[in-house]
């Protein structure tokens, strides 16, 4: 999976435009941006799966078409094993991917990989390194 992040502050256009053209597959959402997922969610095209970050006793109602299943984070876990064995892959995988929010016409997208978010850590985290 590729971590994308979506800035919550765009217009339900632009967040369908983006999730459509990432071609996002499951969104996690805080329920305080949910009424903005909702307004994006009827242009979804590939989401298969929103995971509200609560547990079930808190689970609002949604205005999430039916085509998208909409799961507790806690109902989403719950088979998974404790036990996690991390897989082995080509540091030129990609590992996040972010959007543009200040630009003309629709928003451009940027695909890291795990090195060169690591090296960005290291460069970071230099000791003569003024931000």
């Amino acid at each position: 999976m590729i971590c994308h992040t979506i800035n919550p502050r765009l217009h339900p256009d632009q967040i369908a435009y983006i999730v459509n053209h990432a071609e996002d597959k499951i969104i996690f959402v805080d329920a305080n941006i949910l009424p903005l997922i909702e307004d994006a969610s009827i242009k979804f095209e590939t989401v298969k799966a929103i995971v509200l970050m609560t547990d079930k006793d808190n689970m609002p109602s949604t205005k999430i078409p039916k085509n998208i299943k909409v799961i507790c984070y806690e109902d989403f876990i719950s088979n998974e094993s404790s036990n996690f064995t991390w897989p082995s892959f080509d540091e030129r995988t990609a590992s996040s991917l972010c959007y543009t929010s200040g630009t003309t016409g629709n928003p451009k997208g940027v695909l890291y990989s795990h090195r060169s978010t690591v090296l960005h850590a290291y460069g970071m985290n230099l000791k003569d390194l003024v931000p």
